[in-house]
């Protein structure tokens, strides 16, 4: 078991990228292992995908502003939600 693979880092990475990779990894967990709010994820992104994929170039990366405002709209409605972890 290859533990840099798992974490899809190199085997040179320091340990902020280490961290910051298992971060991401433990908060994704938390979110889509409870179905309430796997099911809020799954609905904002999506929005996401339908907003992004109705820009005028299909073929253009989406904004990372786009992105960030969707992900802090999704943290928004689970701290104001019943399901908030």
């Amino acid at each position: 078991m290859n533990y840099y693979e798992i974490l899809g880092v190199p085997q040179n990475s320091t340990l902020k990228e280490i961290n910051d990779r298992f971060k991401q990894i433990s908060d994704a967990h938390i979110i889509l292992s409870n179905p309430d709010t796997r099911t809020a994820y799954d609905k904002i992104l999506t929005e996401y995908i339908k907003r992004r994929t109705c820009s005028p170039s299909r073929n253009a990366p989406p904004k990372k502003e786009y992105k960030e405002e969707y992900i802090e709209e999704f943290n928004m409605r689970l701290a104001f939600s019943d399901n908030y972890i």
